[in-house]
């Protein structure tokens, strides 16, 4: 009975905040509110109308989101929830409390397959979910989305590892797949090398598994091991192929994001300050950076939490004092250590040195983000050290006074850590005496519990009461926890002066003025009422068209761009026709120097010139500051280049992912659409099939003889749909199996297969 009230305790806590948020008219504020919110229920649109989210329109003058990864346009649990619900303020809540609760039901899963009792499991889990990470980062569902399915997707590779059975490691890489298509990728990217970590360790270290092979089967065992962290590579891969063929395929030449950074940024950008590493003691040391800017100033508020509620340190503490000579309880501590070393960024040389010896670390930055794998290990340690609790009831004269030192010490210096860092952050706001109370709840109840008698092994009387008791402190601790968050992370839209346009679910494009800005900022937020804009705020765009702090992965900002420039924002928003035409017009390269040429002759003319670019050019445009082997003579001759003017079409279909329109041409000439030009797009001119040029850096653009045409633009990304099918054709022969696998775990006792 207590396993199943167990596993119901988790969506009861997810249902509490929900009736919360709704009851006080709250939402989630920064991205969730400006990013997350309007693109889910962009998804949520589209998944009502029978089709996929390829190409958004309204959006930057177009924008290829299958190719925005956050985002989850292939995601199947993104668009069913999305379908359920419809999008909207409300619908968002659901699917963001959805992704929490999979990684709370995933660590009760796992640490029920660990051995931890029904308690422990519990408790650890809430410690888990309501920690630094998922309270500071609840803005960022990508972030939460792709970090939730590492306990699930860890089970399953651990069961293969220990069993030797493929069909586990099938399942782990299915769900490995889907936590990528709707995750943060440097999350996604650090998942797997974590994987690879614990697969090595277990190879390193399982002969202190209870069912160790015998010592001639130990290097065939090792084999079926390597081999079975490779099934996770490959399933996964399959299952996450079409939305990072999107990414770095069809996004080349449309964004900048997809190359490496440069290693100062990648290393040092949004580092673990080492002081944060006092957050351990109270999370309101974190929140102290919303009033305090002066704290940690480099680094945003969110990154700056390791904090995992008390519980979680204590029983890691048991599991370390009590088995100090268990080989893998070593390893995972080291483990532990190695990820806060790199979440410091550049305060030590680790993180410039896996920059330099793994390639694909070179693409992200928030260095911070390495902090989450510390507080993982750390919860699986707690779990075992709830299964040492439970199994012995107690520990020697010589362990106990080991551990009861190292809990005192604990102890003392969480309470001396927080009293010294409000003494001397001074705070002024009202949030000081719940962090006091809470502080005082964690760290000096715990104790208490862990000294008496049906814990600590001189009486088993009453010991299921006493460890209820962990779980309801864990609740509240986490309670407390969602207080001090809530106050920073939600509000009622009317109190931060935000006006949420009217959901319209209606996919049918109109050729109307584009607007710029929406509202006093470019924000998401008309995805809800399909109001095109020339500027959002995304991270897939490049330098010719914003500036840095809106996506630019490389951080380089010219002197100007289309978004900041009036004359070039203007030939963009200012009529309700978004086509013109040139009888002449410069094929050149995409580089700086003649970008702010094509500027400088746009302010002569008070009108915008026409110039296209080869496809093969814009794919190789040239390097941020870099001039190109041409530039001098191409500058040159743009700057003799004459005004395009409008031109008008009849048009016949216009859909998100397809242009369609007729046109009388006066004279052969281009014809560049202010829609974004992307690697995905091909045209027909009548019932001719082309790939359509880039016009003006960033446009598209076609060459039309004189006379009628009949123009038909489509938007298909590379692979699609069979890259599709072959990631939901896989995801459907692992879904049954894992359904089948969760009830006869939870019908039966747990297995204590691991160390």
């Amino acid at each position: 009975m207590a396993r199943w009230a167990s596993l119901f305790c988790i969506p009861a806590v997810l249902a509490v905040v929900y009736g919360l948020l709704v009851w006080q008219d709250r939402v989630l504020l920064f991205d969730a509110l400006n990013l997350f919110t309007p693109y889910f229920s962009l998804v949520a649109d589209y998944a009502r109308s029978g089709e996929l989210l390829l190409w958004n329109p309204w959006s930057n003058c177009g924008s290829p989101d299958a190719a925005y990864v956050e985002m989850g346009s292939y995601c199947p649990l993104t668009i069913a929830v999305g379908w359920l619900t419809g999008g909207g303020l409300s619908g968002f809540v659901v699917y963001w409390l959805l992704v929490w609760g999979i990684g709370g039901m995933g660590m009760l899963v796992l640490g029920r397959y660990l051995g931890a009792p029904w308690w422990g499991a519990l408790t650890v889990t809430l410690g888990f979910m309501f920690s630094g990470f998922y309270l500071g980062q609840a803005p960022h569902t990508s972030w939460l989305f792709s970090y939730s399915f590492l306990p699930v997707i860890l089970w399953r590779l651990d069961k293969s590892l220990i069993c030797g059975r493929y069909r586990y490691a099938f399942e782990a890489g299915a769900l490995y797949g889907v936590s990528a298509m709707a995750g943060y990728p440097p999350v996604v990217l650090l998942n797997g090398l974590f994987l690879a970590a614990w697969t090595a360790g277990r190879m390193l270290f399982r002969s202190c598994c209870a069912n160790e092979p015998d010592a001639g089967r130990a290097v065939a065992a090792r084999h079926r091991q390597f081999a079975a962290l490779c099934t996770v590579a490959v399933v996964g891969g399959v299952v996450l192929s079409p939305t990072y063929a999107a990414f770095f395929i069809d996004a080349a030449g449309y964004s900048e994001r997809t190359g490496f950074l440069d290693r100062d940024i990648a290393v040092a950008q949004h580092a673990l300050p080492v002081g944060a590493l006092a957050t351990t003691a109270s999370p309101y040391l974190s929140l102290l950076k919303v009033t305090r800017a002066d704290i940690w100033p480099d680094v945003w508020f969110g990154l700056c939490s390791v904090y995992v509620g008390s519980a979680i340190p204590f029983f890691a503490i048991v599991c370390l004092a009590a088995r100090s000579r268990n080989r893998w309880h070593v390893y995972l501590a080291g483990l532990a250590a190695a990820a806060l070393v790199l979440a410091v960024g550049d305060a030590t040389p680790f993180r410039g040195w896996l920059y330099d010896i793994c390639p694909p670390t070179r693409f992200f930055r928030h260095t911070a983000v390495f902090r989450i794998y510390y507080c993982f290990v750390l919860s699986i340690l707690a779990l075992y050290g709830t299964m040492h609790l439970h199994r012995n009831g107690g520990t020697s004269n010589w362990h106990a006074k080991r551990i009861g030192t190292a809990v005192g010490v604990v102890v003392v210096g969480a309470v001396l850590v927080h009293g010294l860092g409000v003494a001397r952050a001074q705070p002024a706001d009202g949030g000081l005496y719940l962090a006091n109370v809470q502080v005082a709840w964690a760290w000096l109840v715990i104790p208490v519990l862990l000294a008496l008698p049906s814990v600590s092994g001189s009486s088993r009387r009453n010991g299921q009461l006493v460890f209820a008791v962990f779980v309801c402190h864990a609740l509240v601790d986490g309670g407390l926890s969602v207080v001090q968050y809530g106050r920073i992370m939600t509000a009622a839209p009317t109190a931060v002066g935000l006006a949420i346009p009217d959901h319209d679910p209606d996919l049918s494009c109109h050729v109307r003025r584009v607007q710029y800005p929406h509202g006093r900022h470019p924000f998401n937020l008309n995805l809800f009422d399909k109001t095109p804009t020339l500027q959002n705020y995304n991270t897939l765009n490049n330098r010719f068209h914003t500036r840095a702090g809106f996506g630019n992965a490389i951080w380089y900002n010219l002197d100007t761009n289309w978004s900041d420039e009036p004359i070039l924002a203007a030939a963009v928003s200012g009529e309700p026709s978004r086509f013109w035409f040139a009888e002449e017009a410069l094929e050149c390269h995409v580089s700086d120097a003649n970008f702010l040429a094509f500027v400088r002759r746009s302010r002569e003319l008070n009108g915008v010139p026409l110039v296209v670019h080869n496809p093969d050019k814009v794919l190789r445009r040239s390097p941020a500051g870099e001039a190109g082997s041409r530039d001098n003579e191409e500058a040159a001759k743009i700057r003799t280049l004459p005004a395009a003017r409008r031109i008008d079409v009849r048009m016949v279909e216009y859909r998100p992912s397809t242009l369609r329109f007729e046109i009388d041409c006066p004279h052969s000439g281009w014809l560049l659409v202010t829609d974004r030009w992307a690697r995905g797009w091909e045209v027909t001119i009548d019932n001719v099939r082309t790939s359509p040029h880039g016009g003006n850096f960033l446009f598209r653009a076609v060459h039309l003889a004189a006379g009628r045409h009949q123009v038909v633009y489509r938007y298909r990304p590379w692979g699609h749909p069979w890259l599709l099918f072959m990631s939901y054709l896989m995801l459907a022969g692992v879904a049954l199996s894992m359904f089948r696998c969760t009830v006869r775990m939870y019908r039966s006792r747990p297995s204590h297969v691991v160390c």
